[in-house]
């Protein structure tokens, strides 16, 4: 897990009412601070689904010393049905891929990312 997380360009978090009590993605949080990785957090805003987490609540319970991860950049995840290729727009922007990804189909390795 760290060798995935070091050897990333970014560490993407997909945040869930467990993400905290995981040890392992404790572990991977506490990684990529320490590496200074650059990250960004995905979240379910949508308190229909069963992914559905709220932003608020998790800050406010995070432990201290993993707080930081939740301070970057935070991207609400699609509802079904939205516009899939904004979120991926938006995504790139926030994590500056620019002309960093190969083309659809194509091999591309300079935009590795670590998952938690």
């Amino acid at each position: 897990m760290g060798l995935g997380i070091q050897h990333s360009a970014r560490f993407v978090l997909f945040l869930s009412a467990s993400t905290f009590k995981s040890a392992y993605v404790r572990f991977e949080i506490q990684t990529a601070l320490r590496l200074g990785k650059p990250t960004l957090v995905l979240h379910d805003p949508d308190p229909a689904s069963p992914a559905h987490t709220d932003l608020q609540q998790q800050r406010a319970a995070a432990p201290p010393a993993l707080r930081p991860i939740l301070e970057g950049p935070c991207l609400a995840w699609p509802s079904p049905g939205a516009d899939l290729d904004a979120f991926v727009r938006q995504v790139m922007q926030v994590c500056d891929f620019g002309g960093h990804m190969a083309a659809p189909g194509g091999s591309g390795g300079a935009a590795e990312v670590a998952a938690g």
